[in-house]
């Protein structure tokens, strides 16, 4: 008779390391060893006394799935324990091709480039541009004073930067406090929030801001009428403060007023309003802390819509939960479900992205994916009809990221170029107009005469 199974648990993780620890396994005869394996692939033996064990030498940023089994003096394995997954932190921030599309009602569009620098354009009404002025524009434009961009996020109406430095710097709205810098004066250029170092990652919500330490630990700030700063309360800060009961994070994701969180060991966090569902806890009650989901594991990303939230597993399947009343979901329904579904007829997805009211998948071969409201054409399917199920769309061409805006979309192709359509009444296309497009069309990131205006 073999052994029972052991109860494996992730203790902690770092960049390139994954300690886990297990439960005794029980036998009639006597355990005699554990055997730890990574996939399919055996890391190491232990004799009985020893519970745990750190594996080291893992890439940076990639996910890896650990089970252990028990063994008697007869020679008898165990079934293998639980499965955990483990999702490391990236060691470093890179340079490279990113878009972030406002959502949440928003109308302007961030990006940045290679060479780190970062472009904006659209709506600037509250200076979410950040060139000095109020002027929208349909063109992109660069904003000086910021070089060594690793990433950019952008808010209803402010707009966040981080740089390779760790450093996170933010500019436009701040009624909210938003801008995190302790007061609520609008900023019309880049601001350095002095409060946060040693950042990985940044999210803007619609009037609230999200980040990422190196340590695992998450910061907000701004509004919070709905509790998404996850700190008990509903008042609203004006600096950074750490999300109460919230660590070994290594994803972050902030929907209009609410957010998701995902945990080193692949397990889903939600907090905030929950008034369609979008917390994913079988409920419509809100959330002043963070939650863990239950039945999800093994995630690798998570992207927040308006009021639903798409859900990326290590198996390459897509989960979908919250509001769908257009579709977004993409189950075949305009029902909102309060508890994550699978979606079928998507497989081998690498990344996902949630609009306001319509969502994006893109496929390890490059393919891209759609569904839900298309009024303006951001499906970008060449037609206004919108899809209650996913539907591929953009021909033979192959494209390495994605972002999902309010009511428009964009993706960067694999040759690094970018490409936008939908609703574009501010310039938010970045085409040079004030009109729509229904299907994927280049823009330059280059420097254009003056003066432009989206009117």
């Amino acid at each position: 008779m073999p052994p029972s199974s052991p109860v494996l648990s992730l203790a902690s993780s770092t960049a390139d390391s994954a300690s886990l620890a297990w439960s005794k396994a029980t036998d009639n005869i006597a355990v005699t060893e554990y055997q730890l394996y990574k996939g399919a692939d055996l890391v190491t033996s232990v004799t009985y006394g020893i519970l745990n064990h750190t594996v080291t030498g893992l890439l940076p940023g990639t996910p890896y799935s650990f089970t252990v089994k028990a063994k008697d003096a007869a020679g008898n394995v165990s079934a293998a324990s639980n499965e955990i997954t483990v999702n490391s932190l990236a060691a470093s921030l890179s340079l490279k091709s990113t878009i972030s599309m406002g959502n949440f009602s928003s109308y302007h569009t961030l990006a940045t480039k290679k060479d780190g620098t970062v472009w904006a354009w659209g709506n600037n009404e509250k200076g979410t541009l950040g060139d000095k002025a109020t002027q929208n524009r349909s063109l992109p434009k660069q904003v000086a004073g910021l070089t060594s961009v690793s990433s950019v996020s952008a808010g209803q109406n402010h707009s966040l930067a981080l740089l390779q430095d760790g450093t996170v710097w933010a500019w436009g709205s701040n009624e909210a406090g938003q801008l995190g810098d302790g007061t609520t004066e609008k900023k019309p250029v880049p601001t350095k929030i002095s409060a946060l170092s040693n950042i990985v990652s940044i999210e803007a919500g619609e009037q609230h801001s999200l980040a990422l330490k190196s340590d695992g630990t998450v910061w907000a700030w701004g509004n919070n009428d709905f509790g998404q700063l996850g700190d008990g309360t509903t008042k609203k800060q004006l600096s950074p403060l750490q999300v109460a009961n919230l660590s070994s994070v290594t994803s972050i994701s902030a929907g209009a007023f609410h957010n998701v969180a995902i945990k080193s060991d692949g397990s889903v966090w939600a907090w905030g309003l929950n008034a369609f569902g979008q917390l994913g806890d079988g409920t419509k009650v809100n959330k002043l802390m963070p939650q863990k989901i239950t039945g999800l594991s093994g995630i690798a990303a998570v992207s927040r819509g308006q009021y639903h939230v798409l859900a990326l597993k290590n198996d390459g399947t897509v989960w979908a939960w919250g509001y769908n009343g257009e579709g977004e979901l993409g189950d075949g329904t305009t029902t909102d479900r309060l508890i994550p579904v699978l979606l079928t007829g998507l497989e081998s997805i690498t990344k996902i992205a949630s609009g306001s009211i319509h969502s994006m998948a893109l496929n390890s071969d490059g393919t891209l994916w759609v569904w839900g409201n298309n009024k303006f054409g951001q499906l970008g399917d060449g037609t206004r009809v919108s899809k209650v199920l996913p539907t591929k769309v953009g021909g033979d061409r192959q494209f390495e990221s994605i972002s999902a805006g309010y009511l428009n979309s964009s993706a960067i192709s694999r040759e690094g170029k970018y490409f936008t359509w939908g609703y574009n009444g501010h310039g938010q296309l970045g085409n040079g107009t004030i009109v729509d497009t229904t299907s994927p069309a280049e823009i330059s990131l280059v420097l254009h005469p003056e003066p432009d205006t989206a009117k």
